[in-house]
């Protein structure tokens, strides 16, 4: 099974998880592809077993991800390991399909999670620096003619708002309009935290 991240090994954030995610990675079922059976707590507090061939675990803002094949819907699906009960070993074998890639599969994965918001911003800035401060996990990156349009989904759009206050390049708001609104309130706070002391 295929171990990759997207955090420089040895960071703290690294080290911490793969604390926690050493026993499932240590498994001989895991190494040697053999299925396994787990329990999986959803977001929401659901839980069930099902059995899954796990292809690769990848490492990701701080949690570790198992994608690979989910036996219950037959389709490669993306779960993490924060959220994983027991697990044992069942009996069979499986393959990687051949050229599957796990980090991508997972980043593209957490870029489509359904959220409140649709979010559309022009970043008056190149596709060179996007990319360099904008992973694949937070939304889609196209290069356009006044400069590069940010796509992504949020559930509240007051982080929405902090993220673009951050990048600190100039941008134009495309949708939705409450996002200007969450705009100004942050542009207020801050503010009045600059002012207070004075």
């Amino acid at each position: 099974m295929a171990t990759s991240m997207t955090a420089a090994p040895g960071s703290s954030s690294h080290r911490a998880a793969l604390q926690t995610a050493e026993p499932s990675i240590r498994a001989p079922q895991a190494r040697h592809r053999h299925p396994v059976q787990l329990t999986y707590t959803t977001w929401h507090g659901r839980s069930s077993e099902r059995g899954l061939d796990p292809y690769g675990l990848v490492f990701h803002n701080g949690r570790w991800y198992v994608t690979g094949r989910d036996h219950t819907s037959g389709s490669v699906r993306t779960f993490r390991l924060d959220r994983i009960g027991a697990t044992r070993a069942t009996a069979g074998a499986f393959e990687v399909p051949a050229g599957f890639d796990p980090t991508g599969h997972v980043l593209a994965g957490l870029a489509s999670v359904p959220y409140a918001h649709d979010v559309s911003v022009l970043l008056h800035t190149s596709l060179a620096q996007a990319r360099q401060r904008i992973p694949s996990s937070v939304g889609t990156l196209t290069e356009v003619a006044n400069g590069v349009r940010l796509t992504t989904r949020a559930e509240h759009l007051d982080g929405a708002a902090q993220m673009l206050a951050g990048l600190g390049w100039p941008f134009t708001i495309e949708r939705p309009a409450e996002l200007r609104a969450e705009v100004r309130a942050l542009a207020a706070r801050l503010l009045t935290h600059a002012d207070a002391g004075e």
